[in-house]
């Protein structure tokens, strides 16, 4: 499977954590987004059946979710085989370009090895 990530720039109102409380607050701040998909996902889509596509998306999705997290992003929601990410809110992120374009990069890395483990589940 072949990533495409996008991350982008861009203003949201909203919730903002402001020491440990949740304080109903309309903000504005600058965000960095990210949507990512797996390019050519409905031909790939078709070759299994629901339970495998399930597992397939589970493969996928986990491991990118994680590297997300860990670089301080939040997910938005999942489409499919696409999430949407954001950074800087609801808990304030000073680097949060660089945590988004970090994340970007980890996640393009993860492909490789999910790519092995599909090749090797399949057999030759």
């Amino acid at each position: 499977m072949r990533f495409q990530s996008t991350c982008r720039r861009t203003w949201w109102s909203g919730y903002r954590i402001i020491q440990n409380n949740y304080v109903l607050a309309v903000i504005k701040e600058n965000l960095t987004l990210l949507f990512c998909d797996v390019r050519g996902f409905t031909p790939i889509s078709e070759l299994f059946d629901p339970p495998g596509l399930t597992n397939l998306i589970n493969q996928l999705l986990t491991p990118l979710t994680n590297v997300i997290l860990s670089n301080k992003g939040t997910v938005d929601k999942y489409m499919g085989d696409c999430i949407m990410a954001f950074w800087n809110a609801p808990l304030e992120d000073d680097a949060h370009p660089y945590n988004a374009c970090k994340s970007a990069l980890l996640m393009l890395n993860e492909m490789d090895p999910l790519n092995e483990r599909l090749k090797d589940a399949s057999g030759p």
